[in-house]
């Protein structure tokens, strides 16, 4: 459903030493698995604060903010289930190598290095800073197969693709 470009930051813009995109993909699976524990921590802590003892009192801001902490809960599990599917998803993508953008290659361009996997938020692997961006966004429908030295327009600047790996 949703693969991800992640974009890596360097001083570099042409990949001039190897790229160990498996090492990428471990530190990538790493952090969804963060990201899975501590929206799963904040959910349980969440539902601790939704809950009413009913042998108490309580008055109806009780029983207001029992419904926000419940809303929030209901999102964190959302958030934790979200990247445990991202995880399923980065699990089976391939990262031989790759002379186009597709799932598993790392691309760069505008002085930007991407992986193309799952999304992401910022995170550092290989000596580079990656941030995930999924395929069906506007940026990875418009790269999408491009190649080494290929030119594409998007948000009205023109880029050049320097390398794909």
């Amino acid at each position: 459903m949703i693969a991800v470009l992640a974009r890596v930051r360097s001083t570099l813009c042409l990949m001039t030493t190897p790229i160990d995109k498996p090492a990428i993909r471990r530190r990538l699976l790493a952090v969804l698995q963060g990201g899975v524990g501590a929206a799963a921590d904040q959910a349980r802590t969440e539902q601790t604060g939704a809950e009413i003892d009913p042998g108490t009192a309580y008055n109806i801001d009780d029983l207001g903010q029992s419904d926000q902490d419940g809303e929030f809960r209901a999102e964190m599990q959302g958030v934790a289930a979200g990247a445990r599917e991202a995880i399923n998803r980065l699990k089976k993508i391939d990262v031989t190598p790759a002379d186009t953008v597709r799932p598993g290659a790392v691309v760069s361009f505008g002085g930007d290095n991407y992986f193309i996997g799952v999304a992401a938020s910022e995170f550092t692997a290989d000596g580079r800073t990656f941030t995930g961006v999924a395929t069906d966004a506007p940026i990875y429908e418009t790269i999408a197969g491009l190649r080494r030295g290929d030119r594409f327009t998007f948000r009205d600047t023109e880029y050049l693709i320097d390398d794909v790996v």
